[in-house]
């Protein structure tokens, strides 16, 4: 599910971890503590000499880097769960194979980022007066080399939507959406009669 299927919003609960080939985070990631990093596209930019615009050649899709993550720990269920968490994120190549994990976090659906191999693991350290322990993870996208010829240079822009397609445009126009935009308005001016001083 993507962050428009799970926004943070409506569902702050799913925001508060990340999976590892399916076993949730311990603790809970404070807010800000989730940071995706970014898709990146490469593109080859070439400008003629004398010439007015140019052409980019698509020349590939990197693995997503810069993917940080904080947890926090508060009581010793969090300590013990991490415990059991950990050994997802080690690997000890003179053991076995070196292999990416799994991980979720509606954010990274976003960007198509599904695995991920760990570059960094912090122990938890005490976050000064406050009882909270933090334990700080970075990793970077898992992304095999897909055989074939990926380059293409676009000749063309593609056409603006059709709004008449466009479902969330049929959607915004309908009877129901203006029922929820009467609820929003009602609900609105009830908190703020509430709410004034």
């Amino acid at each position: 599910m993507s962050s428009a299927d799970l926004d943070p919003i409506a569902n702050p609960q799913a925001w508060d971890s990340f999976t590892i080939q399916g076993v949730r985070s311990p603790g809970l990631i404070p807010l800000g503590g989730f940071d995706p990093g970014a898709r990146v596209w490469k593109w080859d930019k070439k400008v003629g000499k004398g010439a007015q615009g140019g052409t980019s050649t698509y020349t590939g899709r990197p693995p997503a880097e810069g993917i940080k993550v904080k947890l926090h720990f508060w009581t010793s269920a969090h300590f013990l769960e991490w415990s059991f968490f950990l050994p997802l994120l080690k690997y000890d190549p003179t053991k076995k194979t070196a292999a990416a994990v799994s991980i979720y976090y509606p954010s990274l659906t976003d960007i198509d980022v599904r695995a991920v191999v760990v570059e960094k693991i912090t122990p938890p350290k005490a976050l000064a007066q406050s009882g909270l322990y933090e334990v700080e993870l970075e990793f970077s996208e898992f992304s095999p080399v897909v055989s074939g010829n990926g380059t293409a240079t676009p000749k063309t822009a593609k056409d603006a939507v059709d709004e008449t397609d466009n479902p969330f445009a049929k959607f915004a126009n309908s009877a129901a959406a203006q029922k929820v935009r009467e609820r929003i308005n009602t609900l609105t001016n009830v908190l703020n009669k509430v709410t004034k001083p």
